[in-house]
């Protein structure tokens, strides 16, 4: 299953993009490039989702599904 980085920016869901990645590391570091770029960026989660998968989501949901080392 692919993954995806989601990130916070404050709003009452977490945003995401069309990249996908097949490894917790390489989205983990896509992730923390994100924070250095986007001045917006609170926190980010690697999240698995079906391919494909475009959509936001709850924090509550991110929290629940979150890959973690």
């Amino acid at each position: 299953m692919p993954l995806k980085v989601y990130v916070d920016t404050g709003e009452s869901v977490w945003s995401t993009n069309g990249v996908e990645f097949d490894s917790y590391q390489a989205a983990k570091s896509y992730g923390e490039g994100l924070q250095w770029r986007w001045t917006a960026v609170r926190a980010f989660a690697v999240v698995p989702v079906t391919p494909g998968f475009y959509g936001y989501l709850t924090t509550k949901a991110v929290r629940e599904i979150e890959v973690r080392e």
